[in-house]
């Protein structure tokens, strides 16, 4: 085993962390704010909140041998206790000062800009939170001048400081014990608007910088959109999705999010979210049955049509096929879909921005994630096919 040092480390979850995700909802904020059940327990499933239960995937992996030489400072509650893995809890050997000035039975944005100055004040190396974009913005709100390791937990998650599945977080945290000698570099917090998405406006806002230790792997890259010479890449996989559909008589095709996919649904004259899961069902005439489509509503249509193709495209800059901005399509979906019934599409230029880099899945389940890797062929073109690695 490589050597390892003293390290502290404060731990932040904001617990209502992508709770919109399954629900078709663009964010979890408003959700929150409109919900007249707001703890955290109420809107928990099976006892744990969404971002709770990635918190305990990052730091499940974090070897016995590794945890035991940090020093934790977590708040009591809903914001760091009731993330933590329950061999955590046992174990008698974990150093770990509870912070119960930061409890709050409904917590706020103001005490997770709380929580994280009074990390700061105590002395803490690195922040590592479990959030999204709103929660990297609180942050920056609270001038957190530490690194930051972001447990991917929201819905969105536009900025940089995020790894690409909370698996890597914990990864990132052994980097952080091994190495004496890590570059930070600044990475940047964008997000997207509630008010404005809920306008149909998408127009990501760029907010400041947070530290991230460059060395770290996995780091997810800003995303971004598609430039604007992929437009004739775009007309020609929508051209061919477009016959494809009219080609395949009762078939459902769940269309993803992303303008790459936003020309078929032009092209055929049908309704299209630009954040969201749209059903058609195909034909001569291809027809809407659904859209805006959440967890519950996907299921339903999958029991009615055993013939059925999703079509997806990875989101720019940073390659991620699963996990960001469609988490309505659950392991519990995704299951009833199978990979046999995956198509992704992807313009030349934006696989060329990712490099050599494989397409990220993100699932929510790592034994699903296992299942679906490996190279898949990835629509670029009007009868144009390329291999891509899925990992």
């Amino acid at each position: 085993m490589k050597p390892v040092r003293l390290l502290t480390l404060g731990l932040l979850v904001n617990p209502y962390a992508g709770i919109g995700g399954r629900l078709a909802a663009k964010g979890s904020d408003q959700l929150v704010s409109n919900s007249p059940l707001t703890s955290p327990t109420n809107l928990a499933i099976g006892g744990i909140t969404h971002s709770q239960q990635r918190c305990r995937q990052a730091l499940s992996v974090i070897s016995p041998e590794y945890r035991r030489n940090i020093h934790w400072l977590i708040p009591d509650g809903a914001m760091g206790r009731s993330a933590l893995p329950k061999d955590w809890l046992q174990d008698g050997e974990m150093s770990i000062d509870w912070l119960p000035e930061c409890v709050n039975t409904t917590p706020s944005p103001s005490d997770t800009r709380h929580a994280a100055l009074r990390m700061q004040e105590l002395g803490c190396d690195a922040l590592v939170f479990a959030g999204g974009d709103g929660t990297a913005r609180d942050l920056l709100d609270a001038q957190i001048r530490l690194p930051v390791i972001g447990i991917p937990a929201g819905v969105k998650m536009h900025s940089g400081v995020f790894t690409i599945r909370p698996e890597d977080a914990g990864k990132a945290i052994e980097t952080l014990l091994t190495r004496h000698d890590l570059l930070l570099e600044p990475r940047t917090v964008r997000d997207l608007p509630e008010t404005e998405l809920t306008q149909g406006i998408i127009r990501p806002q760029l907010y400041g910088e947070l530290w991230v230790p460059a060395s770290v792997d996995r780091l997810q890259q800003v995303k971004c959109a598609s430039p604007a010479d992929d437009r004739l890449d775009q007309l020609e996989i929508a051209a061919h999705l477009i016959e494809h559909i009219q080609h395949s008589p009762d078939m459902l095709f769940l269309v993803g999010p992303g303008t790459t996919l936003a020309g078929v649904a032009e092209g055929l004259s049908l309704p299209f979210t630009r954040l969201g899961i749209d059903a058609y069902v195909g034909g001569s005439v291809p027809c809407v049955t659904g859209v805006d489509l959440d967890e519950t509503a996907l299921l339903g249509m999958l029991t009615r049509y055993p013939q059925r193709q999703l079509l997806l495209t990875p989101t720019g800059g940073q390659g991620i096929l699963l996990g960001r901005g469609n988490q309505q399509l659950s392991p519990t979906v995704l299951k009833e879909l199978t990979r046999e019934s995956l198509c992704v599409v992807a313009t030349p230029g934006k696989l060329a921005a990712l490099g050599s880099s494989p397409l990220h899945l993100d699932t929510n389940d790592s034994e699903l994630n296992q299942q679906w890797a490996g190279y898949i062929r990835v629509l670029s073109g009007y009868e144009q096919w390329r291999w891509r690695m899925l990992a």
